[in-house]
């Protein structure tokens, strides 16, 4: 009998829930699915790793990674006092289950007390076994539940309803596979196969660990298991990152060289573009530096003053190219033109002694030479005296009709002063000279673009700014000169566009940069300086290179965020706590009273081929596990000396002394506990339950009916009353729940009534003329009549004494066999004979068409078989 400790110390599972409230967030997790399903599978593993990274991920991977559900106390048991019993009612309305009906409800029983549902192989009765699995607490996980195989859609997840009792509060829960149940039903604890080969764990030495103390060793586990996935991922990192370095070219000791060189999680993006790429002087700088280390630093010097001289030269021609086309230059350029073809008219004019047609008739002649000799006089000797005459200057007014003198009227006066002087040839030949010289200057002039052409290749250093101010120059100074010639040539003035601001200033700041990189060239034959132009090269060919790698190089950083996750995630997975908590836990709870548990459990079982001890084992990690071994010790393990049968008397053992440990006295659901036993153990389990049954509810679920008949003896024996049930087909159903034993198991007054309702049922479908049917009905009726008589000699006549597959006489029974008279052996002859002609196990004679007997016959032989029964339990009861 389990004995319920009054000082038991607060739950491992919840001492775990507090301790689990500062672990990390998936750890918390872990927990929760270690309690819920006992193991962690591969998915869950991965959905743990995805929850452990998602902590310290700057930026989420792909997906969305699960999120935690942290242990709780909805998934432990409720806390352990002995008022919070929990009790099974009934389970029923299954959907889902398998082929198993909606329409059925399975009681349970009463608690404390012994209920036991009996079901032939695919009656069904695993199927409600599995649903109470999932719902309540199990050693090994639960197999999956299934729809029913042979809808053509099944609809939704599995669900049932589960009536339950705690204390005497009767509750009713509906149960959905995958969603957590209600924490009451963490009291009921399962048995079954699956929890047989959890106390006895795979290959190597079997162990037993104490429920719940199991939970830590498990999430060090998982701990290891995700250290390595996390490993593995890190050194494919960092293999990448030592690949990909493995190719970059820079100088360690450059500003570019310096960052790359200890590129890191903390690296700032803009760092790395900062120093990225070169700027169009940069590239300039870059490759004059590549072209003065790799030539002679004095014979490059000598080229470079050559260009910086050419260039100079060039820039005398563009500015006096500035100067003879400037504005100024243009306007003289076109009086130069204008008064040599006016004088030259003149000349013409005077030299043919009259003026043209524009002139007034006697222009020049005496009568006007009168005029202009009063005029000078006039003008000489009052209008304007001490000036020269004529006056044309400004604010200077005509003698005769003393208006302003304009322009035009001045050129006219001075030209009529000319004639008058008779001095016009002279000035004709002073502009025909004057133009003349201005002709040959331009002329001597050539166009600026091919002087250019001819330092190209100097100018190939400047910048495309300066290059483009140049070209433009050039050419508007060409254009300049060309016009000019055409004038000239044509003798009349056209438009001639102005020219740009000079380019002197430009190729003179070229020439002087190229002077000054002359004097560098020099000083790169010395080694100081040759050595701070190397470092300069240097630096601008690094950020050339990193202007190429900048994505590359960024990637690497998100690299080394990624390693650095991982390995804050691989401090998590550290399994020196969980250590430390797991042996403070079992030293606590695992005790010898514990392993004396089990050996009274064993012994109370009947296990005598093998001695068998539970002891402590320390494993990895203070991972501390109860080893199940021979004694005297053996090299092989408990599982390769023991037959199935040794093994599941030693897992009843196991599970029986830890229930030892729980301070309630919730129910006890057995599922097929006693496969691969003997007679022998059968009993002796058969024993143990019952004797359990007296202080808790008990539900055994079996296919066995030897297990059965001995379960029913020794509630009989002990003097209780056990709840029986059996499952059945019903059309294409299995799974439909009757109340009592099955009919092989049934005591001859429970046959007796189950053969008189039978006989009411043959009653309402008799024929006038018995059919095929009734007939067949009939003969069945006689067949189960006949084992009846069988059962009455077996069970009451011999008392139970001896019975079929018991590994035992009842020798105190024998009071009980009391004989009978005569006239009884004679009427259970009858009756047996009766039952034999009518029987389904002959074969009526063909050429014999005997009679079946009527519904009131059968009724006859039912009375008497019940007046025999009668008359032998009367005599038993004197005869005791």
């Amino acid at each position: 009998m389990t004995t319920v400790k009054k000082s038991a110390p607060k739950p491992v599972l919840q001492q775990l829930l507090t301790w689990s409230a500062n672990r990390p967030a998936w750890q918390r997790d872990a927990l929760r699915r270690i309690v819920s399903a006992g193991t962690l599978t591969p998915t869950d593993l991965k959905e743990l790793t995805e929850i452990c990274r998602a902590a310290h991920e700057a930026k989420k991977a792909d997906g969305t990674p699960a999120k935690p559900v942290p242990l709780t106390a909805s998934h432990l048991p409720t806390s352990a006092t002995s008022e919070e019993v929990t009790t099974l009612v009934s389970i029923g309305a299954l959907k889902s289950v398998n082929r198993l009906p909606s329409s059925q409800v399975v009681p349970l029983g009463l608690s404390p007390g012994l209920t036991v549902i009996y079901g032939d192989n695919g009656t069904g009765k695993s199927g409600y076994a599995r649903v109470l699995k999932k719902a309540c607490r199990t050693r090994g996980g639960a197999q999956a539940i299934r729809p029913n195989a042979f809808e053509k859609s099944p609809t939704g997840p599995a669900t049932a309803t589960i009536v339950f009792k705690t204390g005497s509060k009767e509750e009713t829960f509906v149960w959905k596979d995958g969603v957590t149940p209600d924490p009451h039903l963490t009291n009921v604890f399962i048995f079954d196969v699956a929890t047989a080969d959890n106390y006895l764990e795979q290959d190597g030495p079997a162990t037993f660990t104490p429920y719940g103390l199991d939970v830590l060793p498990k999430l060090s586990k998982a701990c290891d298991a995700i250290r390595d996935v996390l490993r593995q991922e890190n050194n494919h990192i960092i293999s990448d990152v030592s690949s990909i370095a493995r190719n970059w070219k820079y100088e360690a000791t450059t500003a570019v060289g310096k960052v790359v060189s200890t590129l890191g999680a903390a690296t700032k993006e803009e760092t790395v573009t900062a120093l990225a790429g070169l700027d169009k002087k940069q590239e300039k700088r870059l490759k004059e530096l590549a072209d003065l280390l790799r030539t002679n630093p004095k014979q490059k010097a000598k080229e470079t003053r050559a260009a910086a001289g050419r260039i100079s030269a060039f820039a005398l021609l563009v500015k006096a190219a500035a100067k003879d086309f400037s504005d100024v230059e243009l306007v003289n350029l076109k009086k130069c033109l204008e008064e040599a073809k006016a004088t030259a008219e003149a000349a013409k004019a005077f030299a043919s002694g009259k003026f043209d047609s524009s002139y007034l008739t006697g222009t020049g002649e005496s009568f006007w030479r009168k005029l202009w000799d009063a005029a000078r006089e006039f003008s000489e000797a009052a209008a304007y005296e001490g000036k020269t005459f004529p006056m044309t200057e400004d604010a200077a007014k005509c003698m005769l009709c003393q208006q302003p003198v304009s322009e035009e009227a001045s050129e006219r006066l001075k030209k009529f002063q000319s004639f008058y002087t008779d001095k016009s040839q002279e000035l004709a030949k002073q502009a025909a000279k004057k133009l003349k010289e201005a002709k040959e200057k331009i002329d001597r002039l050539s166009a600026l673009d091919g002087e250019l052409k001819k330092i190209e290749t100097d100018l190939a250093g400047a910048i495309p700014e300066q290059v483009s101010k140049i070209n433009d120059f050039v050419s508007k100074c060409d254009d300049a000169l060309k016009a000019v010639k055409e004038n000239f040539s044509k003798e009349t003035w056209g438009v001639v566009s102005s020219i740009p601001i000079t380019a002197e200033t430009t190729l003179t700041e070229i020439a002087t940069n190229l002077q000054a990189r002359a004097k560098e060239e020099e000083s790169a034959d010395d080694p100081a300086a040759r050595k701070l132009l190397e470092n300069e090269r240097n630096e601008l060919v690094d950020r050339e290179w990193l202007g190429k790698a900048c994505g590359d190089v960024i990637a690497q950083i998100e690299r080394y965020k990624t390693i650095a996750t991982l390995e804050a995630c691989s401090k998590e997975t550290a399994t020196a706590g969980i250590t430390t908590k797991n042996s403070e836990l079992t030293k606590q709870f695992v005790t010898d009273a514990f392993c004396e548990s089990f050996a009274t459990e064993l012994n109370t079982l009947g296990l005598r081929t093998l001695t068998v001890k539970l002891h402590e084992i320390k494993g990895a990690k203070g991972e501390t596990k109860f080893g199940l071994k021979l004694d005297p010790p053996s090299t092989l393990t408990v599982r390769q000396v023991a037959s199935e049968g040794e093994q599941r008397c030693i897992a009843l053992a196991a599970f029986l002394a830890e229930l030892s440990q729980a301070s309630h006295l919730s129910t006890l659901v057995f599922d097929d506990p006693v496969s691969s036993l003997d007679h022998f153990h059968r009993e002796k389990i058969a024993d143990r339950l019952v004797k359990e049954s007296k202080v808790r509810q008990v539900a055994v679920f079996t296919h066995d009916t030897v297990f059965l008949n001995d379960l029913n003896a020794k509630t009989e024996e002990a003097s209780l009353s056990g709840r029986y049930y059996h499952l059945e087909w019903n059309g294409d159903e299995p799974g439909h729940c009757h109340e009592g034993l099955p009919w092989d198991c049934k005591s001859p007054e429970d046959r007796l009534d189950k053969l008189a309702k039978m006989l009411g049922e043959i009653k309402k479908s008799w024929s006038a003329i018995p059919s095929e049917k009734n007939a067949t009905d009939i003969r069945h009726a006689y067949s189960w009549l006949r084992q009846t008589l069988e059962g009455i000699v077996e069970k009451v006549v011999f008392a139970d004494v001896v019975y079929r597959y018991r590994s035992y006489v009842k020798m105190n029974q024998l009071k009980r066999v009391v004989g009978f008279a005569k006239t009884e052996s004679e009427e259970f002859d009858r009756l047996f004979k009766r039952c034999s002609d009518v029987t389904e196990a002959h074969v009526s004679a063909a050429g014999k068409h005997a009679a079946i007997p009527e519904p009131a016959d059968l009724k006859t032989d039912i009375d008497a078989t019940k007046t025999l029964l009668a008359g032998i339990r009367a005599r038993q009861k004197l005869a005791i």
